[in-house]
């Protein structure tokens, strides 16, 4: 029997020096900045990363960019794009990402190799910050706030101020000129009266159609406009009526372009949830049908076997609930993972006789989602394999349950050791060969010794 390996509960993935590159400006840059290695294990995460996709730096370092920010749509994508980069390409363009609690937006992203002075290829680096689209859905929050969070939303939106949406402003142009020349025409029936009339539904047509700073600039360029149509008593001071007039002006329509820009962010955030839905609804269902296939291999597999036929039932039941606490645990977005701790307290704390008999110690590791099911069939099938004939099933028996992660590998190691043997099987059961075949994409050895049990498995995250 082998001895029981050590692994460290946790630590804290190394970062490379970046002094370099500046790191310490990179770490004040607005934008969003990422790098990586070349196996994609996120190595620096500034503060504006933080502020965007909702993940702190102590929580993403070590981790692979591929479970962090693209969406389940856009992983194929990702991956495509790290190829290239490992290529020595450069790659620009819009990209779908997600936030830490869920929700899915759109980003430009600037990406590039990093080369160390002697010219050799050492990572990648990821520049990002969010789409005009996703500025102005933010708009909206700001103006339903207040006079002093509209001051806010204009500081903050410098940026898409600046980059303006050429077709937009155009569209905003359009409506404005033709509300000067509808003033005008007025002139012929109504000469100065109503000086406003045609610039509200000209500025309201603007917010819902450009968003919110050409609306704004809209509202300011038909107040001021409007005045030239307004006509002070006689004996009134002409600049105070007309600033008077021009605030009346604000007040009335001001709102009108806040509760539309306030819709149109309802709108936007209505076709995120309804994106979101239909995939969670395109993965539940794909995920019903896993389950009924699984269930279904697992009866027959059952059957098949030689487990006598009064035990039948019990067998299938108990691995058909093992299926189920792990569907408990995965998430309907399928770019989340699965606690790999919490699957191991969820499945082996019920079937241990006493806690001092099992041992835990791990990494906090996510198991992808399209894995987890079978992974928790094989810890299910070890741990019922001590219960009923190992470890647990001896009176002093001890199961240590280990991991670690190395270079996106995880190695998980299983280990039994009781006093008293056992009986080696010379047949191999349907246990066995779940255990051994179950993860096709990794690399497992399944050992039984006449004092305990030693399960390795490798598995590329």
């Amino acid at each position: 029997m082998p001895e029981p390996i050590a692994f460290p509960r946790s630590k804290a993935f190394p970062s490379p020096d970046y002094s370099g590159l500046e790191s310490s400006v990179l770490a004040a840059l607005p934008q969003s900045v990422i790098m990586t290695d070349l196996d994609g294990r996120i190595t620096f995460w500034n503060k504006a990363a933080e502020e965007l996709y909702g993940w702190r730096a102590d929580e993403v370092i070590g981790r692979n960019i591929l479970e962090v920010t693209p969406t389940a749509d856009s992983a194929a994508d990702a991956k495509d794009i790290i190829s290239r980069l490992k290529a020595g390409e450069r790659w620009v363009g819009d990209f779908q990402v997600r936030h830490k609690d869920g929700h899915w937006f759109v980003a430009n992203v600037v990406t590039a190799p990093v080369y160390d002075p002697s010219g050799t290829l050492m990572g990648i680096m990821g520049v990002s910050q969010p789409t005009s689209t996703d500025l102005a859905s933010r708009a909206v929050a700001f103006l339903t706030s207040g006079p002093l969070l509209l001051r806010n939303l204009m500081r903050d939106e410098f940026d898409s101020f600046i980059a303006v949406d050429y077709e937009k402003a155009g569209i905003g142009l359009f409506l404005f000129s033709a509300a000067v020349l509808g003033r005008v025409l007025l002139d012929t029936v109504v000469p100065a009266r109503l000086p406003f009339v045609t610039f509200y539904p000209a500025t309201v047509l603007t917010a819902f159609y450009c968003g919110p700073v050409i609306g704004i600039l809209s509202l300011l360029a038909s107040m001021a406009a409007g005045t030239l149509w307004v006509v002070p008593p006689t004996g009134s001071d002409s600049a105070d009526f007309r600033l008077a007039s021009a605030i009346v002006f604000l007040i009335t329509s001001g709102p009108n372009i806040v509760l539309i820009l306030y819709l149109r962010g309802l709108q936007r955030r209505m076709e995120r949830r309804d994106a979101q839905l239909a995939l969670v609804n395109r993965e539940l269902k794909h995920r019903m049908q896993n389950a009924l296939t699984i269930a279904s291999s697992i009866s027959v597999q059952t059957v098949q076997s030689a487990i006598p036929r009064d035990e039948l039932p019990k067998a299938i039941t108990s691995r058909i609930q093992a299926v189920s606490a792990a569907q408990d645990l995965i998430d309907p977005d399928p770019s989340k993972g699965v606690d790999l701790m919490t699957l191991v307290d969820r499945l082996l704390k019920p079937l241990c006789p006493e806690q001092p008999r099992l041992i835990i110690a791990g990494d906090s590791v996510l198991l992808p989602g399209s894995i987890a099911t079978s992974f928790a069939l094989i810890l299910h099938e070890l741990g019922t394999n001590a219960l009923k004939y190992g470890a647990w099933h001896a009176p002093d028996g001890v199961v240590t349950v280990a991991w670690a992660v190395r270079s996106s590998e995880l190695d998980f190691r299983w280990q039994e050791y009781q006093r008293q043997s056992i009986t080696i099987p010379v047949k191999q059961g349907y246990g066995s060969v779940l255990i051994k075949n179950g993860l096709p994409e990794a690399d497992v050895s399944h050992q039984i010794f006449e004092h305990g049990v030693d399960c390795r498995i490798q598995l590329h995250l």
